[in-house]
């Protein structure tokens, strides 16, 4: 009879493994005007702006980060506004191999001034595509809403927006 639990139990644990998913529609747009940079840097006024669009299905979020930078990009997703317990969705191109990486990391910030994203345990987050130019840094990336990992934060989509 252990069997059958056995097998429920890794029926179960399967359900939050991100599976293939197809292209979602990134339907909604927001421009980061007037945004700093890490190094301080106003992005204010720079041609094409620093640019997030996404979209949703049931099950899964795809985010797309377009931004003025030949180096790596980062969105946070935090349960405070702040930067402490924050998700992180953080890529780049290597500029040797011209290989786009993507990596799901998280901040626990106890001084604000050094701030340094951990790499996930857990890697959620899947690079769909990326590119770089003389100027830009563009990268895709697909989650699951819920992953079941504890260093991530669970997406919830109300009204076509995401809290």
């Amino acid at each position: 009879m252990a069997r059958p639990r056995v097998l429920a139990a890794l029926l179960l644990g399967c359900a939050c493994v991100v599976n293939q998913v197809t292209a979602i529609d990134l339907s909604h747009r927001h421009t980061l005007s007037g945004m700093h940079s890490m190094t301080g840097m106003e992005t204010s006024g720079v041609a094409g702006e620093p640019e997030i669009r996404w979209g949703t299905n049931t099950t899964h979020i795809e985010v797309e980060l377009a931004y003025p930078t030949l180096g790596w990009l980062a969105l946070g997703i935090s349960p405070n506004g702040g930067m402490d317990q924050s998700d992180v969705l953080f890529g780049y191109v290597d500029d040797a191999t011209r290989e786009v990486i993507v990596q799901d990391r998280y901040i626990v910030a106890t001084d604000m001034s050094r701030v340094n994203p951990k790499l996930d345990s857990q890697q959620d987050w899947a690079m769909v595509s990326g590119s770089q130019n003389k100027s830009h840094t563009t990268i895709r990336a697909v989650r699951k809403l819920r992953t079941c990992d504890p260093e991530d934060r669970p997406f919830g989509v109300r009204n076509s927006i995401i809290s």
